[in-house]
Order: structure tokens, then C-alpha cells, then sequence
């Protein structure tokens, strides 16, 4: 697949706060690392991840390995109970689901057959 230009402006812009946050640690002393999936967080002995998950399943061994290696990994925003993570900070995304369809079935926004 190419990259167009639209693609690579938006990479850039996403990498800009970023970029910035980066700079802001390595200035206070802080090391960052952001490599994890490619297993250089876990070869640089880093003392924590904290990621989030593309999909269910996509990171188990990533996180087993992180474990062999007394690393211990947080998700943030997307949960998979069945990783191995060691804690989920986020939302219950299936109860957010159920309740803002059941709003928009209360306001009258979706009527039967939209579906």
C-alpha cells in the first residue's frame, strides 16, 4: 500500500504532542521508551509498559515475554482480560456501548428497522 501525502501529513501532525512530550521527559532526567511491540522495551529492561491493545489476543506474548523479563504491563483504553496485563485503566467500552444505544433509543434518535 503507498502512503499519499495526506498520510504522511497526518503521521506527522499525530507525532507532534508526541515529539513534544518526549523532549519534555528527556529533559527532567526521564528515559522514554515507546518501542514495546518490536520487544526493545522489554531488551532495555524497562521497569513498566503501559500500552494499548490494537486488538484481543494481538499482545499476549508481547506481555508473557515482559513478564519473563519482570516487566510488569498495563492497558489503557482498549481491555483484554485474556493478555496477561497486570492492570486496566479504561472504561467498560461493551457497558458505554449499551448505555448510549439505549440514549439514543430513549431520545428517539434510531426507530425500529434502522437496524
Amino acid at each position: 500500500m503507498r502512503n499519499t501525502s495526506s498520510d504522511v501529513e497526518l503521521r506527522s501532525s499525530a507525532r507532534a504532542p508526541f515529539e513534544k512530550r518526549r523532549a519534555q521527559a528527556e529533559k527532567s532526567g526521564n528515559d522514554v521508551r515507546t518501542s514495546f511491540h518490536s520487544g526493545a522495551a522489554i531488551s532495555t529492561k524497562a521497569r513498566g509498559i503501559v500500552t494499548s491493545t490494537p486488538d484481543p489476543g494481538s499482545l499476549t506474548k508481547v506481555i508473557a515475554d515482559a513478564h519473563a523479563a519482570g516487566i510488569p504491563v498495563i492497558l489503557m483504553n482498549t481491555e483484554d482480560k485474556t493478555s496477561g496485563r497486570d492492570a486496566y485503566v479504561g472504561g467498560d467500552l461493551v457497558a458505554i456501548g449499551h448505555r448510549y444505544a439505549q440514549y439514543l433509543v430513549d431520545h428517539n434518535f434510531v426507530k425500529k428497522g434502522d437496524f
